[in-house]
């Protein structure tokens, strides 16, 4: 696929060559670099990626200061992702018209957020653990189990 300057790449090995593509938080495709040739990239050919740190200017016009995170088709976004099955992952931070310094945080199985549901608190309810791989499991939990301080 043809990579824009400032697209966020996943790397993968393809029959022993190493290539890139956008990634993506919803494919499940890490980020591990940026695209950093001012003329992009075209299919099939080679340029240069600034993996996992430094800085990347193709991204003008992010907010200085401001944490980024992988989003879609080789994007970045101001929030993490809130929706279970979505890879959630650090890649930067906004350094405003000179694009981001990336710190790409690389994925595994790290829990990011933890829900409790339950209607009434008599109820057995359920202990609902994202991680940031886009794994996501709904633990039981009774309140039988549960012992006040």
């Amino acid at each position: 696929e043809n990579l824009a300057y400032g697209n966020i790449v996943n790397l993968y090995v393809d029959a022993g060559i190493i290539k890139a593509r956008k990634a993506d938080a919803l494919l499940l495709r890490p980020a591990h670099g940026i695209v950093d040739n001012p003329a992009g990239m075209a299919a099939g050919s080679t340029g240069q990626i600034v993996f996992m740190s430094g800085r990347g200017g193709g991204m003008a016009g992010t907010i200085l200061g401001a944490t980024y995170y992988l989003s879609t088709s080789g994007t970045v976004q101001l929030s993490a992702p809130t929706v279970d099955g979505v890879l959630t992952q650090v890649v930067g931070i906004g350094l405003d018209a000179g694009g981001i310094w990336l710190n790409i945080i690389p994925v595994s199985r790290v829990v990011i957020d933890i829900d409790v549901t339950a209607t009434v608190w008599n109820d057995d309810r359920n202990i609902h653990v994202r991680y940031s791989d886009g794994a996501f499991e709904n633990l039981p939990f009774s309140v039988a189990d549960y012992v006040a301080p």
